[in-house]
C-alpha cells in the first residue's frame, strides 16, 4: 500500500498535460476566471461537448489549494479512483469475505492499463465518472437485495443525474440496461412499473432538470446543449462508422480488454468454465457483476469510437470475478507469488514515475512543439495581449428519431489548437486567451488559417508546420480584418 501510494500520488506534477487533461483544466480555469459556474467555455466561446460537474469539482480544488498546477487538476480523479477501490472493498467484503475483497481491490490498483496509464493521465474525467457509475450500479444491487425499491430508484437516479452532469448520455444507458438486466435475471418485472420507480425517478432527476432548465432560462440554449450531448454520444456508435471499422473493432475489442487488465485476466485460465459458472451462480455479487458487464459492455463492443477510458466503470466488476476465480484455486498458486507480483507492479510504478515520466517530459515531440509555440508567442507579444484568430469550426446538431427531426442548429467553436497552448498562454497572461473572428491592431495572434490578407499583415514573428498539414503563424495585423473564407 505504501508503494502504491507513492506510485499514484508521488509524481503528479512531473509531466505536462496530455490527452484530454488540458481541455478539462482549461474549461474549469475559464469558468473560474469568469466567475460563471453555469456555462462552460473554451477561449470565451460556449462549450457544449461535456456537462459541468467535473469542472465544478476542479474549481473547488483550485480554490481549496490556491493553485491551478497540474497536480491539482489530476488529484480529484485520482482520489475518485482510490475511493472506488475503497467502496468496492467494503461491498465485496460483505458479500464475498475479506480475502476476495482484498485480492480484487489490489487487482484493481495494479492492472497494467490503470496503473501505468489511467492513473497517470488522471486529469481526465473518466475515473471520476467510473466511480459515479459504479456507485449507481451498487445502489441498484444492494437495494434490490434488501427489497428497498424506493431507495433503489431515488439513489440510482440521483447518481444518474450526477453521471449525466459529468459525461452525458451514457449514464442513461447504464441505468436502463442494468435495471432491465436485473428484471430479466430475476424474472421480476413488476417493480419496474411501480410507483416507487416513478417517484424515485422524479426525485433523483431533480439536479439534472434543474441545471438544464436554468441554462435554458438564462441562455436560451438548454435544449441545444442537451441535443449536442446526444450527438456527441452517437458519433462514437457503430451506426456512425463504416462497416469494416465496426467489424475490426468487434474482433479487436476483447483482445484489448484482456490486455488492459493483465496480469489478472490470466486468472481466467485457472478454473474450468463449469466451475466458474457454478461459482458465479452461488453468489449474488458475482452474478450481478457478470450481469452488469453483459448488460452494458455490448454498446462499447460494437462501437469503433470506444476508447479504453470509457470502460473504467467495468474494472471492479471484472476484478471481483477474477479474484473469486483465483481464490478458489489458491491451493494451486501460493499467495506469496501473487503478493510478490503486486509488489513488483507497485514498485515498477514508482520507478516509472522517476525514470520514464521525466524522460517523456524531456523528449516527447508534441510537448516540445507546444513549448516552442508558447515561448515564441510570448517573445512576439513582449508583454502585450495574445489571442487566436480564424474562421470558427462548426458542429451541426441534427438529432432525429426515424424520419422526425427534433432540432436543427449549428454550433460555432474556436478553431482547434491543442489545449496545452491556450491553457498555458491564458495562465501566463492571467486572462482568457480569446478567439477572434475579426483581427485587431496591436494584438499578437496565433492562427492556422492558410488564407490571410497579406497586405493586412504587419509582421510574422514565427511559423511552424503543425498537427496534420497546417502551418501555425504568430503575427500582428496593421488593420482590422476578418479571415478569408475558403472556397
Amino acid at each position: 500500500m505504501l508503494l502504491l501510494f507513492v506510485g499514484l500520488f508521488g509524481a503528479l506534477n512531473v509531466m505536462d498535460f496530455r490527452g484530454e487533461e488540458p481541455r478539462r483544466a482549461l474549461v474549469a480555469w475559464e469558468m473560474l476566471q469568469l466567475n460563471n459556474w453555469m456555462r462552460p467555455t473554451i477561449q470565451g466561446w460556449p462549450y457544449y461537448n461535456k456537462p459541468p460537474l467535473f469542472n465544478w469539482i476542479l474549481i473547488i480544488f483550485y480554490k481549496l489549494t490556491g493553485s491551478t498546477d497540474n497536480w491539482v487538476v489530476r488529484l480529484p480523479s485520482l482520489l475518485a479512483y482510490v475511493g472506488m477501490v475503497i467502496l468496492h472493498y467494503r461491498v465485496a467484503q460483505k458479500w464475498l469475505g475479506k480475502e476476495i475483497a482484498l485480492w480484487s481491490s489490489f487487482f484493481m490498483l495494479t492492472s497494467v492499463h490503470h496503473l501505468f496509464f489511467a492513473s497517470v493521465l488522471s486529469g481526465e474525467l473518466d475515473l471520476l465518472y467510473a466511480l459515479i457509475v459504479y456507485a449507481q450500479a451498487l445502489a441498484i444491487f444492494v437495494a434490490y437485495q434488501r427489497q428497498h425499491y424506493l431507495r433503489l430508484f431515488i439513489l440510482s437516479y440521483l447518481l444518474l443525474s450526477l453521471g449525466f452532469l459529468t459525461k452525458g448520455i451514457p449514464s442513461i444507458l447504464f441505468q436502463g440496461a442494468t435495471l432491465l438486466g436485473v428484471a430479466i435475471m430475476n424474472k421480476h418485472w413488476k417493480w419496474l412499473f411501480s410507483w416507487q420507480h416513478l417517484l424515485g425517478a422524479l426525485l433523483g432527476l431533480i439536479p439534472l432538470v434543474a441545471y438544464f432548465g436554468a441554462y435554458e432560462m438564462r441562455y436560451g440554449e438548454g435544449w441545444l446543449y442537451l441535443f449536442n450531448l446526444l450527438e456527441e454520444a452517437t458519433q462514437k456508435s457503430a451506426g456512425e462508422n463504416k462497416l469494416l471499422d465496426s467489424l475490426l473493432h468487434i474482433f479487436e475489442f476483447p483482445l484489448q480488454f484482456f490486455a488492459d487488465h493483465l496480469p489478472w485476466t490470466l486468472a481466467l485460465f485457472l478454473l474450468p468454465f463449469r466451475k466458474m459458472k457454478a461459482l458465479v451462480k452461488e453468489n449474488a455479487l458475482l452474478r450481478f457483476s457478470l450481469l452488469f458487464i453483459i448488460a452494458n459492455i455490448w454498446v462499447y463492443w460494437i462501437s469503433p469510437g470506444t476508447r479504453q477510458r470509457y470502460l473504467y466503470m467495468f474494472l471492479p466488476f471484472v476484478m471481483v470475478l477474477l479474484a473469486a476465480f483465483f481464490h478458489h484455486r489458491i491451493y494451486k498458486i501460493k499467495p506469496i507469488v501473487v503478493i510478490g507480483l503486486i509488489l513488483g507492479l507497485a514498485g515498477a510504478r514508482v520507478a516509472y514515475n522517476y525514470t520514464i515520466l521525466p524522460y517523456q517530459q524531456r523528449t516527447m515531440k508534441s510537448l516540445q512543439v507546444y513549448r516552442a509555440i508558447h515561448e515564441a508567442s510570448l517573445d512576439a507579444a513582449k508583454g502585450g495581449e495574445i489571442r487566436t484568430f480564424g474562421i470558427p469550426d462548426t458542429i451541426y446538431v441534427n438529432p432525429s428519431i426515424g424520419p422526425l427531426t427534433i432540432l436543427t442548429d449549428t454550433i460555432y467553436i474556436p478553431q482547434y489548437y491543442p489545449y496545452q497552448i491556450p491553457l498555458a498562454l491564458a495562465k501566463e497572461q492571467g486572462a482568457i486567451l480569446k478567439y477572434d473572428t475579426l483581427a485587431q491592431v496591436g494584438i499578437t495572434y496565433l492562427t492556422t488559417d492558410s488564407l490571410l490578407e497579406e497586405s493586412a499583415i504587419e509582421q510574422i514573428f514565427y511559423r511552424k508546420d503543425v498537427w496534420g498539414d497546417k502551418e501555425l503563424k504568430v503575427l500582428e495585423f496593421n488593420r482590422s480584418v476578418p479571415p478569408i473564407p475558403k472556397q
